[in-house]
């Protein structure tokens, strides 16, 4: 190879050119010089010290040139780092000046390396030179062997050693090579390794870039993202504190936050901390058997035309089965609870298919597995979206489309939907959220739920319906009630015709004083008497503070308290999974997935609170506001007149307190509409006014006993009036009784008292100022003498109380 065709810079080949004739010059006066040395070897000892002097000349020029040399592998290697450097920040702008670079670059580094090596020997050989001047013998033997090396000597410039210089030419170039002994084979490892490193990154340019996945701390995500994460990162950088940057960025979400504070270690440390964290909560083969096993228990119900859900149950199966198996958990999901529960959100024509391939698996002799079933879906899914597949999947949606209503497809299994109440709700499916009540002007969403049109009596009801044109029936479309599709709203038992609730009259033919039973309330000259459930409104909070304004329906028929979804959103609890089964009415039990979460309810208009322990939650509670009585129903009632219902912002009842909360259900006050039967009872009130307040109505039969005779002169004889207040005696049975020494109980819970608002400098200042008010308006005192022999002595411990309701404020209670 030429070595000037490999130096682009012409400074460089003009610099090796001046060498080059150097060096022949050098070599042709080393030839004369070492013939006339030889002839006269045997002169006397001047021209030995003639030598000495030239070697000596030689010698400290070589140092010279040996620093230089030195100096420029410095620069070069200088040169090189900051190329690399900017290389590094260009490379995809500048692939393809990479090779040229890098060529460039470290063909200047390994010159300067030759020539550092070559003056290297050169320095040692002249040392050689000087210590064999005793020894002619040897000096010839040298000089010939020096020879044959090449070993050139210049008094002016420099000593190389290089080879013998051979030019060849060919038809097209010349080139000029110089080989000094293992130099040869030395630059031609050098270029092949050029080669394949520039192979190497030419090859890595034409490769696409590697997608790096993130962790979101989903189990099931784990190892694909670590397998993702070693290969592209992991193994490719070797600092672990840029290893934990990465691995932190590429992490998001709680998984993200479970490992971000690594940096504060050291870098190895970190990360095998980062990586074990992620390990330990993510990672462990029962938590990712359990994730998959659960999204595909625990997943949503298919219709028969969701192609694209039944695909991903069937690449979630698979997915599943590889991994567990890997694992060794095959056999959690392998059961028949299992397998069933996935088989239920199944379309009913798969289920009714599976039904056969499970019968002929059993009578084969073993039961269905869960590889079964997962092959089973696969087909299916591949059979329905084949071209014959979705040919017919679109001919069910057009017939669907075409047909509307009336032939709309039931799926089984959605029909087993859960009432709560004892009331009839239609909800149509295909609501318009733009839709606007027409009488109230858009204060609610349907005719039906509006306070305004139910305020009016039949009358005022049927014009308004009859002037818009208005579904007798359904109070929306303008059509007539015989050919509406929707089914029959009116609810009454002995009615025929189909028409709304709201139109019904309830006048009879005959006429009849009697008043017609209610639930809750009954009017007796009123034309419209309206059965009400018992819907109220109330503020309902969560353990954090959050409130909300709902109805409630106080269900006595319902053994459990219940409440929507909507309601936990807006509370925005932290809940618990829940899973139970609901028997209704209509339906035997069907089992609910939900949330478990306490609350706390009270009256809008009132203060004390209700505890309600382990509501469940359902996706929708089916109870209209239609049912809740009214203040203008109310107002018709004389003996419900003074009583006032609250109105708040929402018309949606998302509570349903059963029985399991009997304290919601205790009445306190009863009133009947029949005036011989007038009954007003408070039954708790009533109970404290009877056993502590019985003073007006003593019987004397009821003589009292000793000890009752002995508190009651302990009162008469202890009371006394001081500053407005009256004081009153303990009712002690002996008076001589002695009380154990509690103070060691005292003072241990006063120790306590100071550590806790020594943590809390705010809770400090606040107990400090309400002991002090105390003080200072007389209702405590600080003691100073204690009289430590009383027998009749006790010490009360006091302690700090606060109201979520009340911030800024602590009430001490001893």
């Amino acid at each position: 190879m030429n070595c000037l065709d490999l130096c682009p810079d012409v400074h460089v080949v003009e610099t090796l050119e001046m060498n080059f004739d150097s060096c022949q010059k050098n070599l042709k006066e080393f030839r004369e010089r070492f013939s006339e040395w030889i002839n006269g070897s045997m002169e006397n000892i001047a021209d030995d010290e003639v030598g000495s002097r030239i070697s000596s000349s030689s010698s400290s020029s070589s140092k010279a040139k040996l620093r230089t040399a030195r100096a420029n592998r410095l620069k070069a290697e200088h040169k090189l780092k900051k190329t690399e450097e900017k290389l590094k920040l260009e490379r995809e702008k500048r692939e393809l000046e990479i090779k040229e670079q890098l060529l460039e670059k470290r063909s200047e580094l390994e010159e300067a390396k030759l020539e550092e090596q070559m003056w290297q020997e050169a320095y040692d050989e002249d040392n050689d030179i000087i210590n064999t001047n005793q020894n002619k013998g040897i000096i010839a033997e040298r000089a010939v062997s020096s020879r044959r090396n090449n070993i050139l000597i210049n008094d002016d410039i420099d000593i190389q050693e290089v080879s013998e210089t051979k030019a060849t030419k060919t038809d097209s170039d010349e080139k000029c090579e110089f080989t000094a002994g293992s130099s040869k084979s030395n630059i031609s490892s050098i270029d092949s390794a050029f080669q394949r490193l520039a192979s190497t990154l030419q090859e890595g340019f034409n490769l696409p870039k590697p997608e790096l996945l993130t962790f979101d701390g989903k189990p099931i995500n784990y190892t694909k993202f670590i397998k993702n994460f070693e290969t592209n990162v992991e193994n490719r950088v070797g600092d672990d504190q840029m290893r934990l940057s990465y691995l932190i960025q590429y992490c998001k979400g709680e998984a993200k936050s479970s490992i971000e504070d690594c940096v504060l270690l050291e870098p190895t440390d970190g990360y095998k901390r980062a990586r074990s964290i992620l390990y330990s909560r993510y990672g462990r083969s029962h938590i990712i058997a359990r994730s998959y096993i659960e999204k595909l228990v625990y997943g949503t119900q298919i219709n028969a035309q969701d192609l694209d859900s039944l695909s991903q149950l069937s690449l979630d199966m698979q997915k599943c089965e590889i991994t567990l198996s890997q694992l060794g958990f095959i056999s959690d999901i392998d059961n028949s609870d299992n397998l069933r529960k996935i088989v239920k959100r199944l379309p009913m024509h798969l289920r009714v298919k599976w039904v056969d391939i499970a019968h002929s698996i059993t009578e084969s002799g073993r039961e269905p597995r869960f590889t079964d079933l997962t092959k089973f879906i696969d087909q299916k899914s591949r059979i329905a979206a084949s071209m014959y597949g979705l040919d017919l999947t679109k001919e069910k949606a057009d017939i669907k489309g075409s047909s509307g209503m009336r032939n709309k497809p039931h799926d089984y299994v959605r029909e087993k939907v859960s009432t709560y109440a004892t009331n009839n709700l239609h909800t149509s499916e295909n609501v318009k959220h733009e839709q606007k009540c027409i009488c109230c002007n858009g204060t609610c969403r349907y005719i039906e739920f509006c306070s305004k049109f139910k305020s009016m009596n039949l009358a005022d009801r049927l014009k308004f319906v009859s002037r818009n044109r208005l579904c007798y029936n359904c109070l929306k479309g303008k059509h007539f009630a015989n050919s509406c599709r929707k089914p029959k709203s009116c609810t009454v038992s002995d009615c025929n015709v189909k028409h709304n609730l709201l139109l019904h009259s309830w006048v009879k033919p005959e006429s009849d004083n009697t008043a017609s039973p209610s639930v809750n309330c009954a009017a007796t000259d009123s034309s419209l008497i309206r059965n009400c459930l018992g819907i109220i409104p109330v503020l309902v909070r969560g353990g954090d503070g959050n409130s909300c304004q709902t109805y409630a329906l106080l269900d006595d028929g319902a053994d459990k308290t219940l409440c929507d979804e909507r309601l936990l959103k807006k509370l925005n609890l932290a809940t618990r999974p829940v899973t139970f089964h609901m028997s209704t009415v209509s339906s035997s039990g069907s089992t609910i997935h939900g949330q478990e979460v306490d609350l706390q309810v009270r009256p809008i208009d009132g203060d004390e609170d209700v505890s309600l322990q382990k509501v469940w939650s359902v996706k929708k509670l089916p109870i209209s506001t239609r049912s809740a009585a009214e203040n203008a129903d109310i107002r018709k009632l004389a003996y419900l007149a003074d009583i006032d219902i609250p109105k708040i912002d929402t018309n949606d009842v998302m509570l349903l307190i059963g029985t399991d909360s009997p304290e919601a259900h205790i009445p306190l006050e009863v009133r009947s509409g029949t005036e011989s039967r007038d009954v007003l009872l408070q039954r708790q009130l009533e109970r404290m006014w009877t056993t502590d307040f019985n003073d007006n109505k003593s019987d004397d039969k009821n003589l009292m006993s000793v000890e009752d005779k002995q508190a009651l002169d302990i009162m008469e004889s202890s009371i006394t009036y001081e500053d407005g207040h009256y004081k009153l005696g303990l009712p002690w049975r002996d008076k001589n009784t002695s009380l154990t020494n509690n103070i060691a109980m005292a003072q241990a819970r006063l120790q306590q008292l100071k550590r806790k608002l020594e943590r809390d400098d705010t809770l400090h200042k606040m107990y400090t100022t309400t002991v002090n008010e105390y003080i200072e308006k007389g209702y405590a005192k600080e003691v100073s003498n204690i009289d430590s022999e009383s027998k009749r002595m006790w010490y009360l411990p006091h302690h700090p109380v606060t109201n979520v309701n009340k911030p800024g404020k602590v009430r001490v209670v001893f």
